[in-house]
């Protein structure tokens, strides 16, 4: 969960730059929560107590799964992180 917990913060970081850049959140879920730094950091905390939560009880019931459940998580979240990043190097610089 340390690495979800990184790829979140960086997530919130990369998509602030964004937005100081003009940039724009593709999310429409997200929209409304990332204009707020606060806001958008609470979320990502209780999406981060979600997942560990979700990952506890899958474990529970299969051994193995509460770790697909989190390898998962990360893994779209580094895609997200990748593509700000990528945004950033690219377009804005």
């Amino acid at each position: 969960m340390g690495i979800l917990g990184v790829l979140l913060i960086l997530d919130i970081i990369t998509t602030n730059i964004l937005l100081i850049h003009g940039g724009i959140e593709s999310n429409p879920f997200m929209s409304g929560i990332v204009r707020n730094p606060f806001l958008h950091l609470l979320v990502k905390s209780l999406l981060l107590i979600l997942v560990f939560m979700a990952a506890q009880r899958c474990e529970s019931q299969l051994n193995g799964s509460g770790i697909c459940l989190s390898l998962l998580v990360v893994d779209y979240y580094s895609i997200v992180v990748g593509n700000n990043l990528g945004v950033i190097v690219f377009r804005i610089h």
